[in-house]
């Protein structure tokens, strides 16, 4: 069965552009025309902002990242997209692959991931998957929730949003402006305080020392 084509309110396919705040999209099309709906549909856009968007009708797809039928024109990837203050959009579909973008959805909201997609969600509310779609590659949707425990801010959401384990920058020297209680991984190499040539994950305690918390088999 070929995919069905995209029939969307409104499609942004350029560079450098601004949706402003209170716009509101309505796709009020159903099933019968065996078309999927959108509201809102990102083809080849690049380098834009939306804000404080909302939208309404949709009986498919909130948001979608690319056409689904080739028939229909290219299926062009997007980057570089700043979404924030997004409401009443509970899906987004990614059809074409989307490079270094941030969603702030005001909403839970469900992916259906059929193609690369680097987002990173920041909001209080829960990021899932659809049934049936798992990720294209590991930790590329990245879900920060910082009232995940009522001031924990939390790096990866709740435990049922996509996978993100978290990576510290890997240091080849002391940083230079090191604070109490702060965290770094230090090479082992170049930069060796547990004195044994091992990269290990290392705290700055009060008496100006570099102390081990976990140490790794080699140097990195």
């Amino acid at each position: 069965m070929a995919k069905k084509a995209s029939r969307s309110a409104a499609y942004l396919g350029s560079g450098a552009f601004t949706v402003p705040g209170g716009t509101t999209f309505t796709n009020a099309r159903d099933h019968r025309d065996n078309f999927y709906t959108s509201n809102l549909c990102f083809t080849g856009a690049s380098r834009g902002t939306v804000e404080g968007i909302s939208g309404e009708g949709s009986t498919d797809y909130g948001i979608q990242f690319g056409l689904e039928d080739s028939g229909q024109g290219p299926g062009d990837a997007s980057s570089s997209i700043y979404i924030t203050g997004v409401s009443a959009f509970d899906s987004i579909n990614i059809q074409s692959s989307v490079d270094d973008t941030y969603i702030q959805p005001f909403r839970e909201t469900t992916i259906r991931k059929d193609a690369p997609a680097k987002i990173t969600f920041h909001s209080g509310y829960e990021v899932t998957y659809e049934d049936g779609h798992t990720p294209y590659l590991p930790h590329e949707i990245t879900h920060i929730d910082p009232y995940a425990d009522k001031g924990t801010y939390r790096v990866g959401g709740r435990r049922n949003s996509p996978p993100t384990p978290m990576g510290l920058q890997i240091h080849t020297s002391s940083p230079d402006y090191p604070a109490e209680a702060c965290f770094a991984v230090a090479d082992g190499g170049n930069w060796d305080p547990v004195g044994n040539g091992n990269a290990a994950l290392v705290a700055y305690d009060t008496d100006g020392r570099w102390k081990p918390i976990f140490e790794y088999s080699n140097n990195l």
